[in-house]
């Protein structure tokens, strides 16, 4: 794919592909490039959630972290409305203008949620969107157009996403929205499909996941909704409730729960990562 970013026209094009074939990295090698050699300058990237963004954050330093003959890295600001960190370092919310005065003549590679957006320090020359479908249009064109009621680019803009909605599609057949896809690594394991219904938990789906902790491995449950009403206690879509209170019965203590109205998330999925014994992830499609 070619990187190189115009000088005289402004980027604009969405990145497809699947999840796992390299979307992330492919914005860190195309913002690390831009901002190589340029004295001052700001890239950002904005994911929807603050789990996704922490985990690109993280991405990004250990990256920088592992090239030790790089001595112009840029400085890695993580921001969403509950945390901010500047180069892996935690900052109080009341120290970061003062922080940011210090910065302005540096090169600055923000990562963070919606918060971005309504930051005035920020003023990038490159902009990453990642799920892109997760944004509103007037929110992926604020930190990219040149007034409130302009629709003229002037920051280089590069979107990325797995699930492009109908609208991006109808750009980029008008040629307005230039796309790249991305194909699947060819290391990645094949996805395996199998449908069972309900008779078949206990004698199936059970064995299965055992078979798979045995193993050493994780195993995520994904459900449709966090909790049955309380008169559809027989609906058929089970619920993060009734799968984890069900699922603990075959594997006590070893069943964790995330969903979008949990507040800590960020904790859960580290536990879910880094436990020994909790290894059996019930979730919605937050995760993702």
């Amino acid at each position: 794919m070619d990187i190189a970013l115009p000088t005289k026209s402004v980027l604009n094009r969405i990145v497809i592909g699947d999840v796992g074939s390299g979307k992330t990295i492919v914005a860190f090698i195309i913002g690390l490039c831009y901002l190589k050699g340029l004295p001052k300058g700001q890239v950002a990237m904005l994911a929807p959630t603050e789990v996704l963004a922490y985990q690109h954050y993280q991405s990004l330093l250990s990256l920088l972290k592992n090239d030790p003959e790089n001595n112009d890295k840029p400085v890695c600001i993580y921001c969403t409305s509950k945390e901010i960190k500047v180069n892996g370092e935690k900052i109080p919310k009341a120290k970061f203008e003062k922080i940011l005065n210090e910065l302005t003549n540096k090169k600055l590679f923000w990562i963070g949620t919606h918060s971005l957006l309504y930051k005035n320090q920020l003023d990038p020359d490159l902009v990453f969107i990642d799920e892109q479908h997760r944004f509103g249009v007037e929110q992926r064109k604020k930190l990219t157009t040149s007034g409130q009621n302009s629709s003229d680019l002037y920051s280089h803009f590069v979107s990325f996403t797995a699930t492009p909605i109908p609208r991006t599609l109808a750009l980029t057949f008008f040629d307005s929205l230039k796309p790249h896809f991305l194909d699947t690594l060819k290391s990645r394991k094949p996805v395996i499909t199998t449908q069972m219904n309900q008779e078949d938990f206990e004698t199936k789906i059970i064995p299965k996941i055992r078979a798979e902790l045995d193993q050493q491995n994780k195993v995520y449950i994904i459900c449709a909704k966090v909790k049955d009403p309380e008169e559809d206690e027989e609906n058929e879509v089970w619920s993060i409730k009734k799968t984890s209170e069900l699922v603990s019965q075959y594997f006590p203590d070893q069943v964790l729960t995330v969903h979008g109205k949990e507040k800590e998330k960020k904790t859960i999925l580290d536990e879910f990562k880094s436990s020994e014994n909790k290894n059996i992830l019930v979730a919605t499609t937050v995760i993702e």
